[in-house]
C-alpha cells in the first residue's frame, strides 16, 4: 500500500462520511473552534498557541462538515455491543469461563 493511498484512506475516516452532528452540535463545535483558534493566535509562536489552533481548526471543520469521526467510532462499538448481546442465546455455554467471586 503506497504512503499516498494511506493518507487518503486516512483523509475520508476523518473527514469523509455522512454527516452524525446536529445542527447545535455543529454551531457549538464551530464557535468554540473560532474561539479555541482565536485564542492560539493570541499565544503567539508557542507550542500551546499552535496546539490551541491546531485543536480549534479540528473543531472548525467538525462544525462545518457535521461530521465527527470519533462520534462515529464510537456509535459504531456501541451498535457491535448491542448486536452482539442481542444475539439468541443457543444454548451452548462451551466457551464461557464461568465467574467467582473473590475470597477476602
Amino acid at each position: 500500500m503506497s504512503i499516498e493511498h494511506t493518507l487518503h484512506d486516512t483523509y475520508d475516516r476523518v473527514f469523509g462520511g455522512e454527516a452524525n452532528l446536529g445542527t447545535v452540535e455543529r454551531v457549538v463545535s464551530t464557535g468554540f473552534g473560532l474561539a479555541l483558534a482565536a485564542a492560539g493566535v493570541n499565544r503567539g509562536a508557542s507550542w500551546s498557541g499552535a496546539l490551541m489552533g491546531l485543536a480549534g481548526a479540528a473543531l472548525i471543520t467538525r462544525g462545518m462538515t457535521g461530521h465527527c469521526a470519533l462520534k462515529a467510532s464510537l456509535e459504531d462499538g456501541q451498535h457491535e455491543h448491542r448486536s452482539i448481546a442481542d444475539r439468541p442465546d443457543t444454548g451452548s455455554h462451551a466457551d464461557t469461563t464461568p465467574v467467582t467471586a473473590p475470597t477476602l
